[in-house]
């Protein structure tokens, strides 16, 4: 636990996932917070190696608090969203490398569904890009406005944000 804490505040969560993971994935309450950030600041940088590591440790996580408690557990039911969500980007990685188009875009559209919990932009940007690449043109274009949105609402803060969200 005091190794974790050290690897947290220095940034190094892939590091702190691949011990975690060797040691087991203890099911500490003192713990899910440490498991928590680490899901969240992995999914926010999506990188291939780092998704991995993460995959292992939310697998064994669950799997350990699913003998632990009932599968209606909040706590479990917000683990494996963050299992399922770093499942569907190593497919969306594996996808694109394979240039399998339909199930790419079909994984991109779907992944539209966690965009609190990843980079809404990229997410957006990346739907586009898949639908238009498969033909889907109209859901292309949806997509693209919203990253457009997305892109000047960062860009600039004080434009009055995003107010259209009847398409979603």
């Amino acid at each position: 636990m005091r190794f974790s804490r050290v690897y947290l505040k220095q940034g190094n969560y892939k590091e702190t996932a691949r011990v975690i993971t060797r040691y087991g994935c203890p099911i500490l309450k003192e713990m899910l917070p440490v498991y928590k950030t680490i899901a969240v600041e992995i999914l926010a940088t999506v990188h291939e190696m780092e998704l991995q590591i993460l995959k292992e440790m939310l697998q064994k996580f669950c799997e350990n608090l699913g003998l632990q408690v009932d599968e209606k557990n909040p706590i479990y039911q917000e683990f494996y969203k963050f299992l399922l969500i770093t499942h569907f980007l190593l497919l969306k990685n594996e996808c694109s490398r394979n240039n399998l188009t339909r199930v790419l875009s079909k994984l991109c559209t779907s992944l539209l569904r966690y965009t609190r919990e990843i980079r809404a932009d990229k997410a957006f940007l990346d739907a586009g890009e898949a639908n238009r690449r498969e033909g889907v043109n109209n859901m292309a274009f949806m997509f693209f406005n919203r990253y457009l949105d997305l892109y000047e609402a960062i860009e600039d803060p004080d434009s009055g944000g995003i107010n259209d969200n009847s398409d979603f």
